[in-house]
């Protein structure tokens, strides 16, 4: 179950400024403080949609949050 098998377009950036296109992957993690990423869920594949903040995460916790988003 979850996203294990899936293919999933996932942006980085450490800038809230949107060159990246972060807001427009399915997934993606946006700088939004130091050491603070907002996780943003909800895109497209072809990126024709914009994703939504779901929470905002500390920097040290950010493998475990992806690992439990795979998961479900």
């Amino acid at each position: 179950a979850g996203l294990l098998n899936e293919s999933v377009a996932l942006s980085l950036t450490g800038c809230p400024n949107g060159c990246a296109r972060a807001y427009l992957a399915e997934l993606a993690l946006v700088g939004v403080g130091p050491g603070r990423y907002a996780l943003r869920i909800g895109g497209t594949p072809s990126r024709d949609r914009l994703n939504q903040e779901i929470v905002i995460i500390p920097q040290e916790r950010l493998h475990d949050a992806l690992d439990r988003l795979a998961r479900w």
